[in-house]
């Protein structure tokens, strides 16, 4: 059974050889939200540039997770922070030219060398840092050719890199309605409604349309007040 799809995920397309499914018998669904997916738009904004609605897209994205056609991870953004996890030391450095090979240009070869340095880029993001490395930490560090958004999507899909998420917390429910204080329309309600369920960072962003520089200017003076709490969590 596939995983349910979160709106704040953003899903990414696999090479063709992985999928488990033909995809000239796929219905017209999946073969418009496929040809949507850009690896950068999350659900909603599928949604949006298929002409479907969001519950409609999180339904055939799961289909196309079960064909193996897509994976999911984050909005990516320079200011996301990760750490690597015990699969990279267990990576066999003759697979890795295989597994990299989508990253570097067409016209240059992923070699053992240029793969050994993206596992050390990798593993520059230490779990010993507590909240983990921004990517744009460590990102003029990459091998030459490879870009920080594909090199971070793959290091998430081989499970070589884990995301380390901003959980906003609000202790006190009678603390909620101040935090929500000064909100225009309905974002009020979606703002308590999410922290109540305890939603990250990222979740919150996609359910306000907001960017994320301005929930956190926005939750601040309440994290000052002590009113509210971001927790790191991966």
């Amino acid at each position: 059974v596939a995983p349910p799809v979160a709106p704040h995920q953003v899903p990414v397309r696999r090479p063709r050889a992985f999928c488990s499914h033909d995809l000239e018998n796929w219905d017209l669904a999946c073969t418009v939200v496929y040809e949507c997916i850009d690896d950068v738009r999350h659900v909603p904004l599928v949604a949006e540039a298929a002409g479907m609605s969001v519950g409609h897209v999180r339904c055939v994205l799961a289909v196309l997770l079960r064909y193996d056609a897509i994976f999911l991870v984050d909005i990516f953004q320079y200011s996301n922070r990760y750490v690597c996890t015990g699969k990279l030391a267990q990576l066999p450095l003759d697979d890795a030219p295989r597994i990299f090979a989508h990253l570097f240009p067409p016209d240059v070869e992923p070699t053992r060398l240029a793969c050994q340095e993206l596992l050390r880029w990798y593993a520059l993001m230490r779990p010993q840092l507590a909240v983990g490395v921004t990517v744009e930490d460590h990102c003029s560090r990459l091998p030459a050719g490879v870009a920080a958004r594909p090199a971070v999507q793959c290091g998430v899909r081989h499970g070589l890199l884990r995301r380390v998420h901003e959980w906003p917390i609000v202790p006190s429910d009678a603390d909620l309605p101040l935090v929500a204080e000064g909100l225009l329309g309905d974002a009020a309600s979606v703002l308590t409604h999410h922290i109540r369920r305890r939603s990250c960072v990222d979740a919150l962003c996609v359910a306000l349309r907001w960017p994320r520089e301005e929930l956190l200017a926005h939750l601040k003076p309440h994290v000052n007040a002590r009113r509210c709490h971001i927790l790191w969590k991966s």
